[in-house]
């Protein structure tokens, strides 16, 4: 229910068209327009409902998540 919740509460932000959080693999893909909407202001949306939101690194391995 807390994934479908915090799911709803990204889609609301005014430029994120989607989002999808898996808590198995401790992962969120949101699809979102930059011009609209910060990843800042996605990533602190996360944060304020507990999770540790990290932006998801594409030249090397997850570091954050390993660590966890």
């Amino acid at each position: 229910a807390c994934v479908v919740k915090l799911e709803r509460r990204l889609r609301r932000l005014d430029g994120v068209a989607d989002a999808d959080i898996n808590l198995a693999s401790g992962r969120a893909e949101v699809a979102w327009d930059p011009q609209r909407v910060r990843l800042s202001t996605i990533l602190d949306t996360l944060n304020h409902d507990g999770y540790d939101a990290l932006p998801f690194r594409h030249d090397g391995p997850d570091d954050a998540r390993r660590a966890e």
